[in-house]
């Protein structure tokens, strides 16, 4: 390894590590669970903890770089002494304290249990799992220790009340005294299932009201008088969540909200069916949390309920990144229902799925024209384009098979399957269209309407294509799902096929590590890297070699950045193989802050040197110093001028350098303070502490900035240094 991949290496190395340089940007509208302390808000959601005021709509979201472990949250609570308890969906429970600002953990169901449920009381938490309930108190030193656990069968849901702990469960509700001393054991408790009058055994909520406990089942619920359950009701719906609100009983249901005013139910405005669980706050104000579409509350003002989601992507599942000319991100998502096409102009995201009108839920490919525009190839509803207006919004229309030069599938010619699109240097975009019945896999549009198309029987290896790159010379290398990948040669004159040569193709028997080839990018020197289902193969001067320390070998994703590194994306962490082509750093969930070991897709802004990485569970953004070199020296700026050191961290930048380019820092007088080596410009982009080359810091005055390149250009800019 020389030194300058060395000293790549030890940067990158100290980066990634560090979750300083990390952001991760998640949805949260699938609500799993949500308390409401006073008037804030904190809800369990797919995409972290959500603390908000339910009075003026502020938020903050705790994902894995605001100290959560993972992202996906399934219970939480909150305790009088003001910590907010969390559980995770791999037993994991962890304690934020509010004041503090800190989290703690407790990992003792760690990989054994699912927790269900946190019911904090007093001086003890009651732990809700798949197995049954466990205590866990505070010892003499302040730790967390379980006390005792009851393998009753899978809770639900916990209360106490009249001195007693109820639990709901699958098989109907049980029950044991807060003094009893041998609650571990699982014939002490008392246990009512339908033939004891509760309307189903799937009991889903349990709830103390006015001197007596009334439980939520699958089949409406029921009440307990102090011997026996009975006065069923609602007995059509599904009974979710109870709470208190002004004074009535008030509860989730699979038809809505519903209040007990008097003697009568009485439904809550239109809350909708897809409601999860209700609460109160302080104000009496109602919310209620749903499975795929954030919050509710309600607004009796005006008589109905008001939508609330915390700005996010449409889903945490990514397929596909673009960061445009405007330094804008673009993504697509192929969940369903929430899957579609993002946008996020670096604060808010605008995000387009089928509600909105799109062709399809699952989107896979997004690619940007010469004009700006940008098109979505989605898994059914072919092409959608979008379009940034001059009021800045955005609008999109579905093109579906674009006049008949797409081609749906065999059973269905309406369901376009388009798995990529790419545009080439001439300005053409390039479409897979996956399982075209008439096998025009491989076609090209020009901006002025033309097409041309390459079919399966003219030389492409399957129709079942995944994967396209475009060369240095214009050719098009197109991976397929299952048998290798083809290189089409068209001469760069795509409307001319008299010249085309599509002999090329690489499978398994020419070394490929899989004849599944997911990805393709060329790097900066001319080699071509193929990632497949088996491993890591490249190609250069017509030779097939393979890369095996990759962290895993089913590769999902590769990307180049400006200074040729490789990242690559599989199913268990992030790789990134040097410029140097030996070197390799490996990232996953346990030693970064990656959102998640599934790696789909990459995107980078070039100006800032910000990585996005799409995953499965989420998305990561990482501050990267790869920002792309400028052609020359000509528009070198400095900032901020004047350069104010107040804080700890303060920087001064010296932006769109060339490549090969050097800084030094000077006195005015002339006394060099500071050398920044070509070695040590990583991009476009260097920054300045306000020290010199022994580390001390220089004193308040004018500076000069001189960058060079080896080429022999030169620009220089003036600093003026005060510390407060």
């Amino acid at each position: 390894m020389n030194k300058l991949s060395m000293l790549f290496f030890l940067i990158l190395t100290t980066l990634l590590y560090s979750a300083g340089g990390w952001k991760t940007l998640t949805n949260t509208s699938e609500v799993r669970d949500f308390i409401i302390a006073d008037s804030t808000l904190w809800a369990a959601t797919n995409g972290g903890l959500l603390k908000l005021d339910t009075g003026d709509l502020d938020y903050m979201v705790f994902t894995n770089t605001e100290g959560l472990a993972q992202i996906d949250v399934s219970a939480v609570a909150y305790d009088k002494r003001g910590y907010i308890w969390v559980a995770l969906p791999n037993g994991l429970l962890q304690i934020y304290h509010i004041a503090d600002q800190k989290w703690s953990s407790y990992n003792e169901f760690e990989n054994r249990l699912t927790v269900k449920s946190i019911f904090c009381y007093d001086d003890f938490v009651l732990i809700a799992s798949e197995t049954g309930i466990a205590e866990l108190r505070l010892d003499d030193r302040g730790r967390w220790e379980r006390t005792w656990k009851a393998e009753i069968g899978l809770v639900q849901a916990i209360t106490i009340a009249y001195e007693a702990i109820w639990v709901a469960q699958t098989d109907g509700v049980r029950r044991i005294a807060l003094d009893f001393p041998n609650k571990q054991i699982p014939s002490a408790w008392t246990h009512w299932s339908a033939p004891d009058g509760l309307p189903s055994n799937q009991v889903h909520a349990i709830y103390p009201y006015n001197d007596t406990i009334v439980a939520g089942t699958e089949s409406g619920l029921a009440f307990f008088d102090g011997t026996a359950w009975g006065n069923v009701q609602l007995a059509d719906k599904i009974i979710r969540r109870f709470c208190l609100w002004q004074g009535s009983l008030c509860l989730a249901s699979s038809s809505g909200i519903y209040a007990l005013i008097g003697e009568s139910w009485q439904v809550i405005g239109n809350a909708g069916t897809r409601v999860t669980a209700v609460g109160a706050n302080e104000s009496n104000q109602l919310w209620a949390a749903t499975d795929n579409d954030g919050f509710l509350y309600y607004d009796g003002s005006n008589g109905g309920w008001k939508p609330f989601t915390a700005n996010g992507p449409g889903a945490n599942t990514f397929s596909d990144l673009l960061v445009d000319r405007d330094g804008h991100l673009w993504a697509t998502s192929s969940k369903n229902p929430t899957g579609g096409v993002y946008f996020f102009n670096g604060s808010k995201w605008l995000n387009f799925r089928r509600a909105d009108g799109l062709a399809h839920y699952d989107y896979r490919t997004i690619e940007e024209d010469s004009y700006g525009r940008i098109w979505a190839g989605s898994w059914g509803g072919g092409v959608t384009i979008f379009e940034k207006t001059d009021d800045d919004s955005i609008r999109f229309t579905n093109l579906y098979a674009m006049d008949g030069n797409l081609y749906g599938v065999d059973v269905n010619p309406n369901y376009v399957v388009i798995t990529k699109i790419v545009q080439d240097e001439q300005g053409n975009l390039w479409f897979l269209n996956h399982s075209a019945a008439n096998k025009q896999v491989v076609t090209v549009f020009d901006l002025d309407n033309s097409w041309e198309h390459w079919t399966t029987t003219e030389g492409i290896r399957s129709d079942k294509v995944i994967s396209v790159a475009i060369d240095h010379f214009g050719r098009k290398w197109i991976g397929t799902d299952g048998n290798g990948l083809s290189v089409l040669d068209d001469n760069q004159t795509s409307y001319d096929k008299t010249d085309d040569d599509l002999e090329g193709f690489l499978d398994t028997s020419d070394g490929l590590e899989s004849n599944t080839v997911t990805a393709l990018v060329q790097d900066l020197d001319g080699t071509i890297w193929i990632g497949t289902t088996g491993g890591l193969n490249y190609w250069f001067a017509s030779q097939v070699g393979a890369r095996y320390n990759v962290i895993n070998d089913n590769i999902l994703s590769l990307f180049v950045d400006p200074r040729n590194n490789k990242w690559i994306g599989t199913v268990g962490g992030l790789s990134i193989l040097d410029a140097d082509n030996f070197s390799w750093t490996h990232y996953t969930t346990s030693n970064s802050a990656l959102v998640s070991d599934v790696v789909t897709c990459f995107a980078l802004n070039e100006k800032t040197g910000e990585m996005y990485i799409g995953t499965t569970n989420g998305l990561s953004r990482f501050e990267t110093p790869f920002t792309k070199p400028a052609d020359n020296l000509n528009s070198v700026i400095g900032y901020p001028n004047p350069y104010i050191i107040d804080q700890e961290g303060s920087r001064f930048y010296i932006d769109r350098l060339a490549l090969n380019s050097s800084v030094r820092i000077f006195t005015a007088d002339g006394f060099l303070v500071k050398t920044i080596p070509q070695s040590q410009v990583l991009g476009a982009r260097v920054s300045w502490d306000g020290t010199n080359d022994q580390g001390a810091q220089v004193a308040d005055g004018i500076y000069v900035y001189l960058v060079t390149t080896k080429e022999g250009e030169s620009k220089a800019g003036k600093i003026a240094l005060l510390r407060h």
